[in-house]
Protein backbone atom coordinates (compact mmCIF):
# COMPACT_ATOMS: atom_id res chain seq x y z
CA UNK A 1 0.00 0.00 0.00
CA UNK A 2 2.83 2.36 0.90
CA UNK A 3 4.59 1.66 -2.40
CA UNK A 4 1.39 2.28 -4.32
CA UNK A 5 0.84 5.57 -2.52
CA UNK A 6 4.41 6.65 -3.29
CA UNK A 7 3.93 5.78 -6.95
CA UNK A 8 0.71 7.75 -7.05
CA UNK A 9 2.44 10.77 -5.49
CA UNK A 10 5.22 10.65 -8.06
CA UNK A 11 2.74 10.50 -10.92
CA UNK A 12 0.79 13.43 -9.54
CA UNK A 13 3.89 15.53 -8.98
CA UNK A 14 5.54 14.80 -12.34
CA UNK A 15 2.35 15.17 -14.35
CA UNK A 16 1.52 18.36 -12.46
CA UNK A 17 4.78 19.90 -13.66
CA UNK A 18 3.96 18.95 -17.25
CA UNK A 19 0.33 20.01 -17.06
CA UNK A 20 1.42 23.39 -15.73
CA UNK A 21 3.67 24.05 -18.68
CA UNK A 22 2.61 27.11 -20.67
CA UNK A 23 2.71 24.91 -23.76
CA UNK A 24 -0.25 22.88 -22.58
CA UNK A 25 -2.17 25.32 -20.46
CA UNK A 26 -2.69 29.00 -20.77
CA UNK A 27 -0.24 29.95 -23.50
CA UNK A 28 -3.24 29.78 -25.87
CA UNK A 29 -3.82 33.45 -25.11
CA UNK A 30 -1.30 34.26 -27.79
CA UNK A 31 -2.90 32.87 -30.98
CA UNK A 32 -6.39 34.22 -30.34
CA UNK A 33 -7.06 36.52 -27.46
CA UNK A 34 -3.94 38.62 -27.88
CA UNK A 35 -4.18 38.96 -31.65
CA UNK A 36 -3.81 42.66 -32.13
CA UNK A 37 -6.85 44.90 -32.43
CA UNK A 38 -6.43 48.20 -34.16
CA UNK A 39 -7.54 50.50 -36.93
CA UNK A 40 -5.81 51.09 -40.24
CA UNK A 41 -5.77 54.76 -39.31
CA UNK A 42 -2.14 55.54 -38.44
CA UNK A 43 -3.33 58.04 -35.91
CA UNK A 44 -5.11 55.44 -33.82
CA UNK A 45 -3.75 54.76 -30.34
CA UNK A 46 -3.25 51.26 -29.01
CA UNK A 47 -1.98 49.96 -25.70
CA UNK A 48 -0.12 47.24 -27.61
CA UNK A 49 3.35 48.50 -28.55
CA UNK A 50 3.51 46.21 -31.57
CA UNK A 51 0.68 48.15 -33.21
CA UNK A 52 2.77 51.27 -33.15
CA UNK A 53 5.14 49.89 -35.78
CA UNK A 54 4.84 51.90 -38.97
CA UNK A 55 5.39 48.85 -41.17
CA UNK A 56 2.14 47.28 -39.88
CA UNK A 57 0.06 50.14 -41.27
CA UNK A 58 2.04 49.97 -44.49
CA UNK A 59 1.21 46.28 -44.90
CA UNK A 60 -2.49 46.83 -44.30
CA UNK A 61 -2.49 49.78 -46.68
CA UNK A 62 -1.26 47.58 -49.52
CA UNK A 63 -3.78 44.82 -48.77
CA UNK A 64 -6.32 43.91 -51.47
CA UNK A 65 -8.92 43.26 -48.78
CA UNK A 66 -11.44 45.91 -47.77
CA UNK A 67 -10.17 48.25 -45.06
CA UNK A 68 -11.29 46.83 -41.71
CA UNK A 69 -13.41 48.99 -39.44
CA UNK A 70 -12.17 50.32 -36.13
CA UNK A 71 -11.53 47.52 -33.66
CA UNK A 72 -10.80 44.99 -36.38
CA UNK A 73 -8.38 42.07 -36.16
CA UNK A 74 -4.93 43.00 -37.44
CA UNK A 75 -2.23 40.34 -37.06
CA UNK A 76 1.48 40.98 -36.62
CA UNK A 77 3.75 40.11 -39.54
CA UNK A 78 3.23 39.98 -43.31
CA UNK A 79 0.22 38.03 -44.58
CA UNK A 80 -0.90 36.59 -47.88
CA UNK A 81 -4.10 38.47 -48.64
CA UNK A 82 -5.50 35.84 -51.01
CA UNK A 83 -8.98 35.62 -49.55
CA UNK A 84 -10.84 36.25 -46.34
CA UNK A 85 -11.31 34.20 -43.20
CA UNK A 86 -14.46 32.09 -42.98
CA UNK A 87 -15.88 30.07 -40.11
CA UNK A 88 -16.01 27.04 -42.40
CA UNK A 89 -12.31 27.42 -43.07
CA UNK A 90 -11.52 27.55 -39.35
CA UNK A 91 -13.65 24.43 -38.76
CA UNK A 92 -11.86 22.53 -41.54
CA UNK A 93 -8.42 23.45 -40.23
CA UNK A 94 -9.43 22.69 -36.63
CA UNK A 95 -10.60 19.20 -37.60
CA UNK A 96 -7.33 18.63 -39.46
CA UNK A 97 -5.29 19.67 -36.41
CA UNK A 98 -7.37 17.47 -34.09
CA UNK A 99 -6.82 14.52 -36.44
CA UNK A 100 -3.07 15.13 -36.31
CA UNK A 101 -3.19 15.30 -32.50
CA UNK A 102 -5.05 11.97 -32.36
CA UNK A 103 -2.59 10.28 -34.72
CA UNK A 104 0.43 11.61 -32.83
CA UNK A 105 -1.31 10.73 -29.57
CA UNK A 106 -1.27 7.05 -30.50
CA UNK A 107 2.50 7.26 -30.93
CA UNK A 108 2.92 9.12 -27.66
CA UNK A 109 0.70 6.59 -25.87
CA UNK A 110 2.87 3.70 -27.04
CA UNK A 111 6.05 5.32 -25.71
CA UNK A 112 4.86 4.78 -22.12
CA UNK A 113 5.35 1.27 -20.82
CA UNK A 114 3.28 -0.25 -18.03
CA UNK A 115 5.48 -0.54 -14.94
CA UNK A 116 6.07 -3.50 -12.71
CA UNK A 117 3.49 -3.73 -9.92
CA UNK A 118 3.92 -1.04 -7.24
CA UNK A 119 6.58 0.70 -9.30
CA UNK A 120 6.07 4.33 -10.43
CA UNK A 121 5.34 5.12 -14.05
CA UNK A 122 8.24 6.79 -15.84
CA UNK A 123 7.56 9.58 -18.31
CA UNK A 124 9.50 9.39 -21.61
CA UNK A 125 12.75 11.34 -21.50
CA UNK A 126 11.78 13.43 -24.52
CA UNK A 127 8.60 14.87 -23.03
CA UNK A 128 10.14 17.99 -21.47
CA UNK A 129 11.85 18.79 -24.76
CA UNK A 130 8.50 18.38 -26.52
CA UNK A 131 6.86 20.77 -24.05
CA UNK A 132 9.51 23.41 -24.73
CA UNK A 133 9.10 22.81 -28.45
CA UNK A 134 5.36 23.41 -28.13
CA UNK A 135 5.99 26.75 -26.41
CA UNK A 136 8.38 27.79 -29.18
CA UNK A 137 5.92 26.84 -31.93
CA UNK A 138 3.06 28.83 -30.36
CA UNK A 139 5.22 31.91 -29.90
CA UNK A 140 6.51 31.58 -33.46
CA UNK A 141 2.95 31.34 -34.79
CA UNK A 142 2.01 34.46 -32.82
CA UNK A 143 4.94 36.45 -34.18
CA UNK A 144 4.74 35.05 -37.73
CA UNK A 145 1.06 34.31 -38.53
CA UNK A 146 1.93 33.97 -42.22
CA UNK A 147 3.74 30.75 -41.24
CA UNK A 148 0.89 29.41 -39.10
CA UNK A 149 -0.13 26.95 -41.83
CA UNK A 150 3.18 25.18 -41.19
CA UNK A 151 3.60 25.86 -37.48
CA UNK A 152 0.08 24.80 -36.46
CA UNK A 153 0.39 21.21 -37.83
CA UNK A 154 3.87 20.95 -36.29
CA UNK A 155 2.42 22.03 -32.95
CA UNK A 156 -0.37 19.46 -33.30
CA UNK A 157 2.22 16.70 -33.79
CA UNK A 158 4.27 17.77 -30.76
CA UNK A 159 1.23 18.28 -28.58
CA UNK A 160 -0.27 14.98 -29.71
CA UNK A 161 2.83 13.15 -28.48
CA UNK A 162 2.54 14.90 -25.13
CA UNK A 163 -1.20 14.24 -24.83
CA UNK A 164 -0.76 10.57 -25.66
CA UNK A 165 2.08 10.02 -23.19
CA UNK A 166 0.43 11.85 -20.28
CA UNK A 167 -2.92 10.19 -20.98
CA UNK A 168 -1.35 6.74 -20.82
CA UNK A 169 0.32 7.55 -17.50
CA UNK A 170 -3.02 8.58 -16.03
CA UNK A 171 -4.76 5.55 -17.55
CA UNK A 172 -2.26 3.19 -15.95
CA UNK A 173 -2.93 4.71 -12.55
CA UNK A 174 -6.68 5.31 -12.95
CA UNK A 175 -8.38 2.83 -15.26
CA UNK A 176 -10.92 4.46 -17.57
CA UNK A 177 -9.98 8.05 -16.70
CA UNK A 178 -8.96 9.01 -20.24
CA UNK A 179 -12.34 8.15 -21.76
CA UNK A 180 -14.06 10.06 -18.97
CA UNK A 181 -11.86 13.11 -19.55
CA UNK A 182 -12.44 13.00 -23.31
CA UNK A 183 -16.22 12.78 -22.89
CA UNK A 184 -16.21 15.57 -20.31
CA UNK A 185 -14.14 17.80 -22.61
CA UNK A 186 -16.49 17.15 -25.54
CA UNK A 187 -19.46 17.86 -23.30
CA UNK A 188 -18.06 21.22 -22.17
CA UNK A 189 -17.12 22.16 -25.75
CA UNK A 190 -20.59 21.38 -27.09
CA UNK A 191 -22.24 23.21 -24.19
CA UNK A 192 -20.13 26.34 -24.69
CA UNK A 193 -20.73 26.27 -28.45
CA UNK A 194 -24.49 25.95 -27.89
CA UNK A 195 -24.36 28.82 -25.39
CA UNK A 196 -22.49 30.97 -27.90
CA UNK A 197 -24.87 30.17 -30.77
CA UNK A 198 -27.94 30.79 -28.60
CA UNK A 199 -26.76 34.36 -27.92
CA UNK A 200 -27.92 33.85 -24.33
CA UNK A 201 -24.48 35.01 -23.18
CA UNK A 202 -22.39 37.57 -25.03
CA UNK A 203 -18.69 38.25 -24.67
CA UNK A 204 -18.34 41.96 -23.95
CA UNK A 205 -14.99 43.80 -23.97
CA UNK A 206 -15.01 43.80 -20.16
CA UNK A 207 -15.63 40.05 -19.99
CA UNK A 208 -12.96 39.43 -22.60
CA UNK A 209 -10.47 41.51 -20.63
CA UNK A 210 -11.42 39.77 -17.39
CA UNK A 211 -10.88 36.33 -18.91
CA UNK A 212 -7.50 37.39 -20.30
CA UNK A 213 -6.39 38.80 -16.92
CA UNK A 214 -7.54 35.70 -15.03
CA UNK A 215 -5.89 33.37 -17.55
CA UNK A 216 -2.68 35.38 -17.48
CA UNK A 217 -2.66 35.28 -13.70
CA UNK A 218 -3.12 31.51 -13.72
CA UNK A 219 -0.27 31.19 -16.22
CA UNK A 220 2.03 33.08 -13.85
CA UNK A 221 1.07 30.78 -10.97
CA UNK A 222 1.76 27.70 -13.12
CA UNK A 223 5.03 29.16 -14.39
CA UNK A 224 6.18 29.94 -10.83
CA UNK A 225 5.38 26.36 -9.77
CA UNK A 226 7.32 24.96 -12.74
CA UNK A 227 10.35 27.14 -12.00
CA UNK A 228 10.32 26.07 -8.36
CA UNK A 229 10.23 22.40 -9.37
CA UNK A 230 13.01 22.84 -11.92
CA UNK A 231 15.24 24.23 -9.16
CA UNK A 232 14.56 21.13 -7.10
CA UNK A 233 12.45 22.73 -4.39
CA UNK A 234 9.47 21.01 -2.80
CA UNK A 235 7.31 24.12 -2.95
CA UNK A 236 3.76 23.60 -4.21
CA UNK A 237 1.00 26.14 -4.72
CA UNK A 238 -1.47 25.61 -1.85
CA UNK A 239 -4.53 23.48 -2.73
CA UNK A 240 -3.62 23.29 -6.44
CA UNK A 241 -2.75 19.59 -6.29
CA UNK A 242 -4.72 18.57 -3.23
CA UNK A 243 -7.69 16.22 -3.56
CA UNK A 244 -9.64 17.76 -0.69
CA UNK A 245 -12.76 19.92 -1.08
CA UNK A 246 -10.76 23.14 -1.65
CA UNK A 247 -8.53 21.47 -4.24
CA UNK A 248 -11.54 20.10 -6.10
CA UNK A 249 -13.28 23.49 -6.06
CA UNK A 250 -10.10 25.09 -7.38
CA UNK A 251 -9.98 22.59 -10.27
CA UNK A 252 -13.63 23.34 -11.04
CA UNK A 253 -12.83 27.06 -11.10
CA UNK A 254 -9.94 26.49 -13.52
CA UNK A 255 -12.18 24.38 -15.76
CA UNK A 256 -14.75 27.19 -15.70
CA UNK A 257 -12.02 29.61 -16.78
CA UNK A 258 -10.99 27.30 -19.62
CA UNK A 259 -14.66 27.11 -20.66
CA UNK A 260 -14.89 30.90 -20.76
CA UNK A 261 -11.79 30.88 -22.95
CA UNK A 262 -13.73 28.73 -25.41
CA UNK A 263 -16.43 31.41 -25.54
CA UNK A 264 -13.78 34.05 -26.15
CA UNK A 265 -12.31 31.89 -28.92
CA UNK A 266 -15.71 31.50 -30.58
CA UNK A 267 -16.30 35.23 -30.33
CA UNK A 268 -12.92 35.98 -31.87
CA UNK A 269 -13.54 33.69 -34.83
CA UNK A 270 -16.96 35.20 -35.46
CA UNK A 271 -15.68 38.77 -35.26
CA UNK A 272 -12.73 37.93 -37.50
CA UNK A 273 -15.11 36.72 -40.22
CA UNK A 274 -17.33 39.79 -39.85
CA UNK A 275 -14.33 42.08 -40.14
CA UNK A 276 -12.92 40.32 -43.23
CA UNK A 277 -9.70 39.15 -41.57
CA UNK A 278 -7.09 37.67 -43.95
CA UNK A 279 -7.53 33.97 -44.70
CA UNK A 280 -4.20 32.88 -43.13
CA UNK A 281 -5.67 33.86 -39.75
CA UNK A 282 -7.79 30.68 -40.04
CA UNK A 283 -4.70 28.69 -39.05
CA UNK A 284 -4.02 30.93 -36.05
CA UNK A 285 -7.67 30.70 -34.98
CA UNK A 286 -7.66 26.90 -35.33
CA UNK A 287 -4.40 26.70 -33.38
CA UNK A 288 -5.77 28.82 -30.55
CA UNK A 289 -8.91 26.72 -30.36
CA UNK A 290 -6.85 23.53 -30.28
CA UNK A 291 -4.67 24.73 -27.39
CA UNK A 292 -7.76 25.71 -25.40
CA UNK A 293 -9.26 22.25 -25.91
CA UNK A 294 -6.05 20.52 -24.87
CA UNK A 295 -5.79 22.70 -21.77
CA UNK A 296 -9.39 21.86 -20.89
CA UNK A 297 -8.72 18.14 -21.40
CA UNK A 298 -5.69 18.19 -19.09
CA UNK A 299 -7.66 20.04 -16.41
CA UNK A 300 -10.37 17.37 -16.70
CA UNK A 301 -7.71 14.71 -16.13
CA UNK A 302 -6.48 16.57 -13.08
CA UNK A 303 -9.98 16.94 -11.63
CA UNK A 304 -10.97 13.32 -12.23
CA UNK A 305 -7.74 12.09 -10.64
CA UNK A 306 -8.52 14.20 -7.55
CA UNK A 307 -12.01 12.75 -7.35
CA UNK A 308 -10.58 9.24 -7.35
Amino acid sequence: MLCAAAADFRIRRTSAILLQSPAVTVIHNLPLQQVHESSCDTGSVSSNPILQDKHLNAQMATSTLPSPPEGSVVPAGPLDTGGQLTIEGVITKSLLLITIVLAAGVVGWNTVEAPVEFEPVDFPGWILLAVLGGVALVFASYKMPHLAKFLAPAYAVVQGLIVGAISHVYEIQYDGIVLQAVLATIGVFVSMLALHLSRAFRITPKIRKGVMIATGGLMLVYLFQVIMNLFGTNFEVPYLHESGPVGILLSLAIIALASFNLLVDFDFIERAEQQSAPKPIEWSAALGLLVTLIWLYFEMLRLLSKLR
